[in-house]
């Protein structure tokens, strides 16, 4: 396993796991304060007699997972960039990666569309509310990860220099 970690170095083909990633984290962040609020809304109008403090709780913990959202997208774009200057990469390699920046910013705003639409349903529009930060990289995604790609660019071409091999 430290064979493999000590091997991993960013590059720019980061990016579509890195948007899948942040899609995913903010479905599943959305979806599950969607169940919390049906969950407690349930317990109030039947009197089912459950910790209400308990279901708060839960919910005070999804409303965190807001800022636990930047905190890893942040985390992710610089571990690439960061990452990325350990790469030995030979300049014509350049406009493939340039090639690639518009190939992923095209899916990025597929994934940013359907985020977009889903966030129509009006329980999910709802729950959305409540994550303001998370809505706005969602819905600022293609122009995030634009900016993320072309630094990661700058980084594996002015990174280490050397032997690139062949």
């Amino acid at each position: 396993m430290v064979a493999v970690l000590s091997r991993r170095k960013g590059s720019i083909l980061d990016i579509p796991f890195i948007v899948i990633i942040i899609f995913a984290f903010a479905f599943i962040v959305v979806i599950s304060a969607v169940i919390l609020t049906e969950f407690r809304d349930i317990n109030v109008d039947n009197n089912l007699g459950m910790n209400t403090e308990l279901i708060e709780k839960g919910m005070a913990a999804v409303s965190a997972l807001d800022y636990m959202f930047i905190f890893a997208a942040i985390g992710f774009g610089m571990a690439t960039v960061i990452l990325a200057f350990q790469i030995r990469t030979h300049p014509i390699m350049f406009f493939f990666a340039l090639l690639l920046t518009v190939i992923f910013v095209i899916i990025t705003v597929f994934f940013t569309n359907t985020f977009v639409l889903m966030m129509e349903n009006p329980a999910l529009s709802t729950a959305i509310g409540d994550f303001p930060l998370l809505d706005t990289v969602m819905r600022n995604l293609p122009m995030i990860m634009t900016i993320l790609a072309f630094l990661t660019i700058l980084a594996l071409y002015m990174g280490k220099r050397g032997d690139v091999g062949v």
